[in-house]
């Protein structure tokens, strides 16, 4: 067939508009396209009207741009839409932006519900989406530089390939600094809102890609990239008019991970809070096979991730809330409270450190108290603007207890008072206690103090230099809170040796008896089988519970009856004796046999619960360094300034 290229006067126009609108059919005039803009000139104009024609009369592949009614053809109905557009006076569904210089598209997405991969039915509100990935052009504008892997220097790339190599921070950083030059307000989709878009939205075709069943038409993956990123765009859109949703890069998503995400309910405009630091990412890329979802902790820059921006309401639509509109805490002891709702992104602030020192991680803002006073914390959502406050009072401890700052590590002493208890197997213990709890005895102790919480790394750094694990954990290595391991009983002698040269005070490890005492709450006693209950999971982190977090820092679990912490679960913890069987006499003060082969340990750890007992009793050679670590002991209080 011979090429026809069309050209009109106003009248011939009038005449072929009102042709085509008595072929067409009224419900196709009724349909609402996503843009009609075939030729992608950010109008909806005769120029389109002349593309859909040519490729009518011309033939060719199909071009999803032109299949403006989503009916898998290009016909006299996809023009018949364009003709009604322009005779009533709408306007694309496409919206140009320009910074310094560089265009970005997006693209309105009518509201809807969807089936996703996580939940029988998800409603999202309206919303837009970029109609490419945020490009290298667009972020160098913005932020001055180009962090990207493939940018064109000493490898293939160029301004017009997607941004890469940036983490998610880096993302939201990105986005301040736009919404501040632009005076709107961009943010990344959440993962409902980037699935329903890569879909189709309401025009889903149903397609295994976005927009194609055939990866190669839509997406640049491993087979097809050349182990490369590629411009934006140059492959065939989806049922909306987005580019590369599957492949090319993969694309961060507002929400954080979880692998239970949505549950089994119907939901209306989710958003999965972060909980673990790790947020996810969407639409595979250049390195990979095809479609996926996957995560990555927030700080973290891969050259297979970029981003592709969202705007308008927000997809979480429940406000901004505390756990707690006020907290009560007695000096040495903390707290948690929880953030619920917002964008997921908080600043959390304390107006008095003198009192209160905090760490927030997610949605989680943790209270450790350091002297009586009051402070309060408040909350803010970096992206709704919304705030929340917590008032807290910080009471005199209930114990006496003696702090110690070394460098700029803080540790504190609870004074156990002296008494008598049974030591052993004793009746709450009996079923799984080992033979090596018995016989039950009677011991006599004088008083003395006992640390808090286990030596920390903080302290194990501040006064040795050295950090024992940075080689067998590197991803824990830099959090001073989790307790020191990988010592052995020699190493924390010379810890200690070291500790008192720097503070003039006479520290040491506990007797076995002295730390089953303290384990047990001293005088306070409630005769648990734990320290500080009959529920392990309230004071421990074992087992049963270790994956429940990343983290195992001291004090995350409730404290016993003297308010001493993690005496069951976490860590082993040295104890000065050595090993040896218990005799049935009454004894004051005992110190442990006078030789051996082995050392205590005592406390349990990320084993067996058997382990936690307060009564439970272990052994290690003293050179052994593995999961073990100490709790110091000092009894010159009564010479203490």
């Amino acid at each position: 067939m011979e090429k026809r290229i069309l050209t009109f006067s106003r009248t011939s126009w009038l005449l072929l508009c009102l042709f085509l609108v008595a072929l067409a059919a009224p419900a196709q005039n009724e349909v609402t396209p996503v843009n009609g803009d075939v030729n992608s000139d950010n109008e909806v104009s005769i120029a389109d009207v002349n593309t859909v024609i040519d490729i009518i009369f011309n033939g060719g592949t199909y071009n999803a741009a032109a299949d403006v009614n989503h009916d898998s053809e290009i016909n006299i109905a996809d023009v018949n839409v364009i003709i009604g557009l322009i005779l009533d006076g709408q306007s694309s569904h496409i919206k140009t932006f320009t910074v310094e210089g560089v265009s970005f598209n997006m693209v309105e997405v009518e509201g809807g519900s969807f089936q996703s991969i996580h939940s029988p039915q998800v409603t999202l509100s309206p919303f837009a989406i970029g109609q490419t990935e945020v490009t290298q052009a667009l972020w160098e504008a913005v932020m001055g530089s180009n962090p990207s892997y493939f940018n064109g220097d000493s490898r293939p790339g160029g301004p017009d390939n997607p941004v890469e190599d940036v983490s998610w921070d880096d993302c939201q950083e990105f986005i301040a600094k736009l919404n501040e030059m632009t005076g709107r307000t961009f943010r990344l989709p959440s993962e409902a809102e980037w699935e329903f878009a890569a879909r189709g939205g309401n025009y889903s075709h149903g397609y295994k890609f976005a927009g194609s069943d055939d990866k190669d038409e839509v997406a640049w993956h491993r087979d097809n990239s050349g182990h490369k990123t590629h411009p934006v765009a140059e492959l065939l859109p989806n049922e909306l008019g987005l580019y590369d949703m599957s492949g090319n890069v993969e694309e961060y998503c507002q929400d954080g991970w979880g692998n239970n995400y949505f549950c089994t309910n119907p939901l209306t405009n989710p958003m999965m809070p972060t909980t673990d630091g790790e947020h996810v990412a969407c639409g595979g890329s250049w390195n990979y096979t095809g479609s996926l979802v996957s995560s990555g902790p927030a700080s973290a820059a891969w050259p297979t991730r970029g981003l592709r921006l969202a705007m308008g309401e927000p997809a979480y639509d429940t406000p901004l809330s505390l756990s707690k509109d006020d907290v009560e805490i007695n000096d040495g002891l903390c707290d948690v409270v929880t953030i619920a709702g917002g964008s997921g992104l908080y600043q959390v602030s304390c107006n008095n450190n003198e009192a209160l020192t905090i760490s927030h991680k997610d949605t989680t803002i943790r209270l450790d108290a350091i002297e009586v006073g009051t402070a309060t914390i408040s909350v803010s959502d970096l992206t709704t603007g919304e705030q929340a406050t917590v008032a807290v009072t910080v009471n005199p401890s209930e114990f006496v207890m003696e702090k110690f700052t070394v460098g700029d590590v803080k540790f504190a002493m609870i004074m156990v008072d002296g008494g008598t208890f049974m030591m052993g197997a004793t009746p709450e213990q009996e079923d799984e206690a080992n033979n090596d709890e018995r016989p039950v005895h009677e011991v006599t102790l004088s008083s003395f103090f006992i640390g808090q919480t286990d030596v920390t790394l903080g302290l194990w750094i501040a006064v040795t230099g050295y950090n024992p694990i940075q080689h067998y954990i590197p991803e824990q290595m830099d959090d001073p809170r989790i307790p020191v391991m990988l010592v052995s009983w020699d190493d924390c002698q010379e810890f200690i040796a070291k500790l008192n040269e720097m503070t003039g005070r006479t520290f040491r490890m506990p007797t076995e008896a002295e730390w089953e005492f303290a384990a047990r709450g001293g005088n306070y006693s409630h005769g648990y089988k734990y320290a500080g209950s009959d529920n392990l999971g309230d004071v421990a982190w074992y087992e049963e519970n270790w994956e429940e977090s990343k983290e195992h820092l001291v004090r995350m679990k409730v404290p016993n009856e003297l308010g001493l912490y993690d005496m069951s679960g976490l860590m082993w913890e040295w104890c000065q004796d050595w090993y040896g069987s218990y005799g049935s006499e009454p004894l004051v003060n005992p110190v442990g046999p006078e030789s051996g082969t082995n050392r205590v340990i005592r406390g349990g750890s990320d084993s067996s619960s058997n382990y936690c007992r307060v009564s439970c009793r272990n052994s290690n050679p003293p050179d052994e360094r593995l999961g073990i670590t100490l709790r110091l002991v000092m009894d010159d209080y009564t010479s203490a300034p």
